[in-house]
């Protein structure tokens, strides 16, 4: 029972330390690349904390995704979010990938 107890808490650690290098930096802490030049596009922003965002990592405070001709994009993320996490957003929306 004590080797279970041990490896399970090593486990765990591994994922917190996981958590804390992918879910907490987020995609902020990953350089961004310029995809598509986007001139205009119709923006929605539905005010709620998103559950996944594709398979990246670190989305948990919001979420920007785009139709296939980035003209229209959806943003999931708190209405009481930081300026830095909008404006995050905002550029996902306008063409720019990590």
């Amino acid at each position: 029972m004590t080797q279970y107890i041990k490896f399970a808490a090593t486990v765990y650690l591994i994922l917190a330390v996981l958590i804390l290098v992918t879910g907490i930096t987020g995609c902020d802490k990953l350089p961004m690349t310029r995809k598509q030049n986007v001139d205009t596009i119709t923006i929605t922003w539905i005010k709620e904390t998103p559950k996944s965002c594709g398979n990246a990592p670190g989305h948990i405070n919001a979420c920007a995704t785009n139709n296939a001709d980035f003209t229209q994009c959806t943003i999931r993320m708190p209405e009481d979010s930081p300026d830095w996490i909008v404006a995050e957003e905002f550029k996902h929306c306008f063409g720019w990938v990590h």
